[in-house]
């Protein structure tokens, strides 16, 4: 089954497409416009995925509240750690998964929904 079609299932509320190298932000796109009751969507490892994908993720799925995006390049930015949890102690015995913990909650994704809505005003004001 595609991503296209699991994004078309009427009561999709968790997905996990962890280490899905050839997921695209076309994919993703269609879980935005499709997948309006997801509540929890792992993306962890995905390396193809834009930062604007996620963004659009966030600000069309009001029913997101867990968002894991570890591992994903576009996001290992300083800027979006910002709105990533704590990695917790204990669930990492290496150091090298700590950089690239990336897990957003309600708050989080709320926080990050508005942050990236003043950037669009101010750069459409510029």
């Amino acid at each position: 089954m595609s991503v296209f079609e699991l994004a078309s299932l009427q009561g999709l509320r968790r997905l996990s497409l962890v280490r899905v190298h050839k997921l695209t932000d076309m994919a993703v796109y269609a879980l935005a416009e499709q997948a309006m009751l997801l509540e929890r969507l792992h993306l962890s490892y995905c390396d193809r995925l834009s930062l604007e994908s996620i963004h659009v993720l966030m600000r069309k799925l009001e029913h997101l509240h867990h968002l894991s995006v570890t591992g994903v390049p576009s996001l290992k930015r300083k800027g979006t750690r910002r709105f990533s949890a704590l990695p917790p102690s204990v669930c990492f015995p290496s150091s090298i998964q700590l950089p690239v913990f990336n897990i957003w909650y309600r708050a989080l994704i709320r926080t990050s929904k508005l942050f990236t809505e003043c950037l669009q005003v101010i750069t459409l004001h510029c």
